[in-house]
Formats: C-alpha cells, structure tokens, sequence
C-alpha cells in the first residue's frame, strides 16, 4: 500500500481552501455552505417562511422595532414610528386631565373629556337608555286622548326599541290612555300593570295603540313595559292620555318613560 509521505504547498491550500467556514439560509429556503475561499456550495432546501426570514436578516440597533413598511418588514427606530404616529402622541402629552378625565377622540383631535361631558356623549347613542322625564302635575277634563307634550320621544325608521313607563295619576276620575305610534310599525308588544290591581292588563304581541283603555279606579298609577318595531318611517313616539268622564279632572302626576335602541 502506497503512503502520502508529503503534500506540497499548493495541495495543502487547495484543500484548506476546500474547508467550510460558514453558511447561511437563503430566504427562499436553499441552504448554502460557503468555503474558506468564497465558493457557496448549495447542498439542499427547507420550507422557509419569507417572513420569519425577513425579520431574521434585518440587522436592528438598539431601542429599534419592527414594523411594516410598504409590505416588507423592517426595524425602525423611535423616531421614524414617532414620526408615522403624527401628532398624536405629542397631543396626548400635552393635555392636563384632572381626576376621573377620559381620553377621548373629538372632532379629530385627542382631547380630555369630564365624566359629564363623556356622559352627555354616551345620551346621544340611541342605544343607550334615554329618558323623558315629567314632574308637574296636568290636569284634563276632556275625554280626548291626545299626546302629553312631555312624554315623547322621536325614533328612527327601521329600528327596533325596547321602552318601559311608569306613571302617577288622580284626581276625580280614572284616566283613559292609549299611545302614538309611528305609522308604518311592525310589532309593538305592550304589558300593562295597573296599580290598583283593576282596569287594563295586555299581555299580547297584537297591541293595538289606536285603541284607547281605561286606567280604572283613581290609583297610585301604571307601569308599562314591552318593545316596538319601526318600519321605514320614524317619528313620535308619545304617552297620550284623557278623562274617563267629560267635565271631571283627572292629573297625571310624575311620570318617566325609558326607550333602548335595540337594534340595528
């Protein structure tokens, strides 16, 4: 058997040049073995994830995040995220809340905002409870039914609300009541508690607001709870009520009626 004895120079380079010195994965997913001189020998593939391997070649500095820029991600430092922010985070430093403020979006611009001015806010959403409150006393002697001017509520077309009253009433007769419904509603659902334990108890979805009922014997009041559909036309919603006997005075006393946007 022959023996190498002795290599020459040129042999020894040829094969420390031969050496691997490092590799790399290509975003494509082709691993590369790259010699001591430069060569790059691509020895097979893997299933990459051109994401992971973009935020694995970015080369960030300190205090840098990563963050999407023209569909390519990229480190950025804080002043450029400062920058694609706007003036928003300068605006939020600047305010002066007081205790119990919000941070709350206003026309635009970031602003702090009092508990009532949120609240006043949150009054607009039909979706949360309003409310219509009566205080003084009326008094009618006519037995037509009309709306009380201060219990109505305007409603939107196509919704859908649920609503509750309570009302006080006296005086020398019982009261005839019935309501005003926009034209156009497709469901109006209406139970109805008298608090003597007389007159009126409706329990079907088949109210019919165009019929007027009697409150019976003078008592402390009513309660009223149930739902109403609108169809495409909106409009006043109201409590309309009148004496039971013509010339006799009856008195709606306190009075509150609750609605609920339920949907849309």
């Amino acid at each position: 058997m022959a023996e190498v004895i002795g290599m020459t120079a040129e042999a020894i380079n040829a094969i420390t040049n031969a050496l691997v010195q490092t590799g790399e994965v290509q975003d494509d997913g082709t691993i590369v073995l790259i010699t001591l001189n430069g060569t790059r020998l691509p020895i097979g593939n893997i299933s990459v994830d051109p994401t992971l391997a973009q935020i694995a070649n970015l080369t960030p500095a300190a205090d840098d995040m990563i963050q999407q820029k023209a569909g390519v991600w990229t480190n950025r430092t804080m002043a450029q995220v400062l920058a694609d922010l706007g003036n928003d985070i300068n605006t939020i430093e600047n305010l002066v809340p007081a205790n119990n403020d919000f941070l709350q979006r206003k026309a635009g611009v970031w602003a702090n905002r009092t508990v009532a001015q949120v609240m006043t806010d949150l009054g607009t959403d039909p979706h949360s409870i309003q409310t219509v409150l009566k205080t003084a006393t009326t008094n009618r002697t006519a037995t037509s039914v009309i709306d009380d001017p201060d219990i109505k509520m305007t409603l939107d077309p196509n919704s859908t609300y649920d609503f509750s009253f309570e009302c006080s009433y006296g005086g020398a007769v019982a009261m005839v009541w019935s309501w005003t419904v926009p034209t156009g509603y497709s469901g109006f659902h209406c139970d109805v508690f008298n608090l003597a334990g007389t007159g009126t108890g409706c329990y079907t979805a088949t109210w019919n607001p165009a019929t007027t009922y009697t409150a019976g014997a003078v008592t402390p009041g009513l309660m009223s709870r149930g739902y109403l559909t609108l169809g495409a036309t909106g409009g006043n919603f109201a409590f309309k009520w009148g004496s039971a006997t013509a010339g006799q005075t009856v008195s709606l006393g306190t009075s509150i009626l609750r609605m609920r946007k339920i949907s849309p």
